[in-house]
C-alpha cells in the first residue's frame, strides 16, 4: 500500500524499509535508480491526518460538525506545512536536517490529508549510540554542532522546543544534525501564554509551568542531552548503578528537576564540561548562557582545556588542568557580564595583560629547566672536590712537619698517590625534549624521575581508551589517546597521573587509567 501511494507522488522512488514511527507519521528509507544504474537514498516521512476514522468520530462526539472537524484537521495540516517550510529554509545547512521536497494530498473519499516529506537519509542518534560509548570529546562535538543549529534558529527567531536524542541525527561524515521542527514556533507568532509542546524528560521548568520563556529553553534541553551522555546514560536524579529503573523512579526524577532542585554533576564529565552542563541546565533562565554562541564557545574552550570565568569574558583566559575545578561564580554577575550591555565595543589593548603574564611564566619555567640540572651537577662536583682539598691540606701540613717524627708521607709521596675516582653520578632523567609532553607547565626536577623506567600496560577504568594529553613541539594543544592493552613506558608519577611515552613516541600525562605489569 505504501509503495502504491508513493508511486502516485514520486514514482521514481521505491520504499526499502520502515525506519521509525512517531506521533503523526512514519519514516521510511527509499531508493531511486536512474537510467545509468546509480542509486540515491532518502528518508521519506508520510503523515496521515487524521490517522484513522476514530479521530474524526472523536471530534464529532465533542459536538463538531463535519465542516468544523475538517477545519480543525486542516489547521493541523497547516502546522506541519509550517514545519516543512521552516526546515526547507535551512536546506544545505550543515547541522540541520535538509528537506529536499514535500507534497500535500487531500484524500478524496474522506476527511483527511496525506503529507509526504523527502529528506536526506541520516542515522538516528539512538541507533548511532548502539554498542557505542561516547567520549567526552565526542559529546562536546555534539554540543557544538547542535549549538551551531541553534545559532541559526536564533537568527530566524525560532525556538525548537523539543531537543532530545530522538530528534538528533548523524551524517556519514560524523556531523550531528538537528531535525523534527514539528513543535517549533516562530517567536513573532507567539503570545505570552506560549504552548507547552515538547518532551517532559528534556523540558525546561518554565515551559512545563506555562510561564513565558525564550530561546534558552533549547540550550536547557541540549544540556540534558549532554548530561545523559556524561552520566552513564542516565538523566538527573536517576541511579547510575541500577540497571532497571521503575516508571515511578523516572517520574520522581523528572519532578525533582522541574521543581528546580539543584542537579548533581554528571558522574563522568570533567569539571570543565560539568560546569557548562549545569549552567545550561540551570532552573533559572537568567543563569544560563546568554546565547547558543556563548555556550558553543564554552564547549570549545573545554575541549582545549581552557575555562572561561568572569574575567575571561572581559578578555582574560585562565588555563588550568582539566582535573582542577573552577570556583563557583556568582550567577547573576555572570549573566550581566554576558549581556549585550557589556559589549560596548570599546577598544581593547592590543596585547592583553594575561599574554605578558603567560610569557613571563614560560620564561621562568624554561630557565628553571635549563639551570636546575646544571646546579645539581655542580653540587655533585663540589662534593667530589672536597676530598681533594682535604688531601692537599694534609699534604701541605706534612711537608712542614719533620717526617721522622710523624711517620706521614711527604708531599711528594702524597702527590704521587693516585686520587680515588669520583663517586658515580645518577643517570639523569628525561631531558627537555621529553618534557614536551607536560601540559599546563607541569614539570618535575631531576630527582623526582623514576630511577628506572617501567614498562606497563594500559587498563582503562571505563570505556576502551583514555586520554593521552601531550604537546608536540609544533602544536601547543593536542589530545591523543592510548588504548586498553597498549604498552607504555612510565616516566614519572604524580598522584593520580602518570607521565608516559606511548608506542608512537609521544610523551604525555595519562588519567583515568590503571597501569599494570601484565594485561589480561
Amino acid at each position: 500500500m505504501t509503495d502504491s501511494i508513493l508511486s502516485g507522488v514520486w514514482p521514481e522512488w521505491t520504499i526499502v524499509k520502515q525506519l521509525g514511527r512517531g506521533s503523526y507519521g512514519t519514516v521510511y528509507e527509499a531508493v531511486r535508480k536512474d537510467e545509468y544504474g546509480l542509486e540515491s537514498h532518502a528518508a521519506i516521512k508520510i503523515i496521515s491526518i487524521p490517522q484513522d476514522e476514530s479521530e474524526v468520530d472523536s471530534l464529532r462526539s465533542e459536538g463538531l460538525s463535519a465542516m468544523d472537524a475538517s477545519v480543525y484537521l486542516r489547521n493541523i495540516v497547516t502546522d506541519f506545512v509550517r514545519e516543512i517550510q521552516l526546515m526547507e529554509s535551512f536546506k544545505g545547512v550543515q547541522n540541520i536536517v535538509s528537506v529536499e521536497d514535500y507534497k500535500v494530498l487531500e484524500k478524496k473519499d474522506q476527511i483527511g490529508w496525506d503529507i509526504f516529506i523527502r529528506m536526506e537519509l541520516l542515522t538516528p542518534f539512538n541507533d548511532y549510540l548502539t554498542d557505542r560509548t561516547m567520549t567526552e570529546q565526542e559529546a562536546i562535538k555534539l554540543g557544538c554542532d547542535i549549538c551551531t543549529a541553534l545559532e541559526l534558529c536564533e537568527t530566524r527567531q525560532v525556538i525548537h522546543r523539543d531537543i532530545k536524542p530522538e530528534n538528533i541525527f548523524v551524517s556519514s561524515f560524523g556531523d550531528f544534525k538537528l531535525g523534527d521542527f514539528g513543535v517549533a514556533r516562530s517567536l513573532e507568532n507567539l503570545t505570552s501564554s506560549l504552548s507547552t509542546k515538547g518532551t517532559y524528560s528534556y523540558m525546561a521548568p518554565e515551559v512545563e509551568k506555562g510561564q513565558p520563556y525564550d530561546a534558552t529553553v533549547d540550550q536547557y534541553s541540549l544540556g540534558l542531552v549532554l548530561y545523559r551522555l556524561m552520566n552513564r546514560n542516565r538523566l538527573p536524579f536517576l541511579n547510575t548503578e541500577k540497571q532497571l529503573l521503575s516508571p515511578n523512579e523516572r517520574k520522581m526524577a523528572v519532578r525533582r528537576r522541574l521543581d528546580g532542585e539543584t542537579l548533581p554533576p554528571p558522574s563522568e564529565a570533567s569539571p570543565a564540561l560539568a560546569e557548562i552542563i549545569l549552567r545550561a541546565c540551570s532552573p533559572l533562565p537568567e543563569n544560563r548562557f546568554a546565547s547558543a554562541a556563548e555556550m558553543k564557545r564554552a564547549l570549545t574552550d573545554a575541549a582545549k582545556g581552557v575555562s572561561r570565568n568572569d574575567d575571561a569574558r572581559e578578555g582574560t583566559v585562565v588555563v588550568r588542568h582539566a582535573a582542577k575545578a573552577v570556583p563557583e561564580e556568582n550567577a547573576e554577575l555572570r549573566r550581566k557580564k554576558a549581556s549585550p550591555a557589556h559589549s560596548t565595543g570599546e577598544e581593547k589593548p592590543a596585547v592583553p595583560r594575561f599574554v605578558w603574564y603567560a610569557a613571563g611564566i614560560m620564561v621562568v619555567c624554561a630557565l628553571a629547566l635549563f639551570l636546575l640540572p646544571r646546579l645539581l651537577d655542580a653540587r655533585t662536583d663540589d662534593k667530589t672536590e672536597e676530598p681533594k682539598e682535604t688531601s692537599a691540606a694534609v699534604s701541605t701540613a706534612s711537608s712542614e712537619t719533620p717526617t721522622e717524627t710523624t711517620g706521614l708521607p711527604t708531599s711528594e709521596e702524597a702527590a704521587a698517590t693516585p686520587t680515588p675516582p669520583p663517586a658515580p653520578t645518577r643517570t639523569p632523567g628525561p631531558g627537555p625534549a621529553d618534557l614536551a609532553g607536560c601540559v599546563n607547565g607541569l614539570a618535575y626536577p631531576n630527582d623526582s624521575w623514576l630511577p628506572t623506567y617501567e614498562t606497563k600496560y594500559v587498563k582503562t577504568r571505563h570505556g576502551k581508551r583514555a586520554y593521552l594529553l601531550y604537546q608536540p613541539a609544533k602544536n601547543s594543544d593536542h589530545f591523543g589517546y592510548v588504548y586498553e592493552a597498549d604498552m607504555v613506558t612510565v616516566l614519572a608519577r604524580e598522584n593520580a597521573y602518570s607521565l608516559v611515552r606511548g608506542a608512537d613516541g609521544s610523551v604525555g600525562w595519562v588519567t583515568s587509567t590503571v597501569l599494570v605489569d601484565n594485561y589480561g
